[in-house]
């Protein structure tokens, strides 16, 4: 995985052509799961990871990241407990830059993400116990988000995503995650 994250950050600086960017991605994370009683995004995560990015024109680009994740949910009806999710995440993701006279760029991202699930340990507190085998491996959701350069290496963002697909191999209806990131870019645009 590390070396993944070198290739994406030295993507967006070591090659010559003017249309490709890309660097390091560090965002916290606030999610919650369907079913989840405390009523809001109270789990706190995180997710590290590349971008890289192919501009088609001056306001549109494409977009793809590797990213290690964690998100879960504080407290689940039932017998769930905590759970604490850990993820490698692939969105890929459209960028519209909808506003060309800014200082700085800006942009609009919509896009699917896939992911593969790393382990899943639900309990309380200290006595989480691991459930990956409840859980399926692969799933997705739709992403939908916003950023800035702050300065030629700086980016702030905001995403939000949800889920498409069960979570659970069990569970019934649906045991899907929600969340919202904020977080920084750096590297090339």
């Amino acid at each position: 995985m590390f070396c993944t994250i070198a290739l994406f950050c030295l993507l967006g600086t070591a090659l010559p052509a003017q249309y490709i960017g890309g660097g390091l991605s560090l965002a916290g994370i606030a999610s919650q799961i369907d079913g989840d009683q405390w009523g809001g995004y109270k789990k706190i995560g995180y997710h590290i990871g590349g971008w890289a990015t192919y501009d088609f024109n001056d306001w549109l680009a494409m977009q793809i990241e590797i990213l290690h994740s964690h998100r879960g949910s504080r407290e689940v009806v039932k017998d769930f407990g905590q759970v604490s999710l850990n993820f490698i995440d692939v969105p890929v993701l459209l960028r519209i830059r909808p506003l060309q006279n800014l200082p700085r760029e800006a942009w609009v991202e919509v896009g699917p993400s896939v992911h593969y699930l790393l382990s899943a340990k639900t309990g309380f507190n200290n006595l989480k116990v691991d459930q990956s085998d409840n859980y399926r491996r692969v799933s997705g959701e739709l992403g939908l988000g916003m950023g800035t350069f702050l300065t030629d290496h700086i980016a702030f963002f905001g995403r939000w995503n949800i889920g498409v697909t069960n979570l659970s191999r069990f569970v019934r209806p649906w045991f899907t995650i929600h969340y919202f990131s904020f977080g920084f870019k750096f590297g090339m645009q």
